[in-house]
């Protein structure tokens, strides 16, 4: 009986040293990795006080903010009050040097959590994701929210922006701001709303400093539409500072282009007019129209008329005697290979979201509710 007493505890008594063995050597290696995680140009580090065991993330600490500081000589951790390391990360903020940082060393990302969710890392590209463990962008954010980014300036000056985009190079195509809306049947890429029912508001406001033909201030890639009038405003010649000169489009049933000038006939009565070469290209159902001009008080009235049709891009003017002047116009139908393929409707049926609300409800005396893009404030 004695003999077996004696085995246990000798047994025993080995599986308590060997316990203390991987203590002792957990306890070194962690040592060494943290000496060897040091900076090349710091001699000590400070990390919280662990009160128990964690599997990622930075721990609060042991006591008030109390810190593990080690020093890359040292054999052992030793506990310092917060205060007495200048490489102290506080968990109640921190006074910093501008060489401080807060960071990884190696090639892993840095990781922000709340409530035990992931909710933004910084790649060691630098690029930042919120809402997406992959960011593909300097800053890439991904939500299924309402509004997944909202910018809000309260700032009361001209050129302040709740949200600003700005595109410095000067090669290729660029872009400031891009919208772009993927899979929506009635998505919009860019949607811009003045609210203010009075005074000068804009809902999108596109400028170009370029005087060349190929810039413009807001370019549609396909068609542009409006539910009021379509215009060019111009500072007034007679009072530029003052008040604007506004003149307005024609508006039709069917796209037109129109073509005119002056020519005067020969001695026959007769004149060729020069179209474009691309007339017959991109036109059709061509319509005439002719005023002869003659501010002459000894002759009497003459006559004008096409004497043949446009063809190979010309067509000819006669007149009833010689030598007269005649204003002449060309309207004709767009017939270019856009609306070959799209055509020109007049009246197109409402579907999904706009079946059942107004454009502009007000015309009808309807509340905003119901227009096709309202939203609540």
């Amino acid at each position: 009986m004695q003999t077996n007493i004696n085995n246990r505890t000798l047994v025993w008594a080995g599986v308590a040293s060997l316990v203390v063995s991987a203590l002792v050597l957990t306890a070194r290696a962690a040592q060494t990795e943290l000496r060897r995680s040091l900076p090349a140009n710091k001699t000590s580090a400070v990390v919280p006080a662990i009160t128990k065991a964690v599997s990622s993330g930075i721990p609060t600490g042991k006591g008030s903010n109390a810190l593990l500081a080690m020093s890359r000589n040292a054999s052992s951790l030793a506990t310092v009050p917060p205060a007495a390391s200048p490489l102290a990360w506080l968990v109640t903020g921190n006074a910093i040097l501008p060489a401080y940082w807060l960071g990884t060393t190696n090639s892993q990302p840095l990781i922000i959590k709340t409530n035990g969710t992931e909710r933004m890392r910084v790649m060691d590209t630098g690029n930042v994701g919120i809402g997406t463990t992959a960011p593909a962008s300097s800053l890439d954010v991904q939500g299924s929210g309402a509004n997944v980014i909202t910018g809000g300036n309260s700032i009361s000056s001209n050129g302040a922006s709740a949200v600003f985009g700005e595109a410095t190079s000067a090669s290729s195509v660029v872009i400031g701001v891009y919208g772009n809306c993927l899979n929506s049947f009635q998505g919009r890429g860019v949607f811009g709303a003045a609210r203010n029912t009075t005074g000068v508001s804009i809902g999108v406001y596109g400028f170009t400093a370029s005087g060349d033909p190929n810039g413009y201030g807001v370019f549609a890639g396909g068609n542009s539409g409006a539910t009021g009038t379509k215009s060019f405003r111009i500072d007034h010649p007679f009072d530029p500072l003052n008040r604007y000169l506004l003149h307005y489009c024609s508006e039709g049933p069917e796209p037109q282009n129109v073509y005119n000038g002056t020519v005067t006939t020969d001695g026959k009565g007769m004149a060729w007019v020069q179209l474009p070469d691309y007339f017959e290209e991109i036109n059709k159902s061509p319509r005439y129209q002719l005023t002869i001009v003659d501010d002459s008080a000894g002759r009497g009235f003459a006559q004008a008329k096409v004497g043949q049709k446009i063809r190979d891009n010309r067509f000819m003017i006669m007149t009833s005697t010689g030598h007269v002047e005649v204003c002449w116009e060309v309207k004709a139908v767009r017939n270019d290979r856009w609306i070959q393929k799209y055509g020109a409707p007049v009246e197109v049926e409402k579907v999904g979201h706009d079946k059942g609300r107004y454009q502009r409800p007000e015309l009808y005396g309807r509340p905003e509710s119901m227009g096709i893009d309202y939203s609540p404030r």
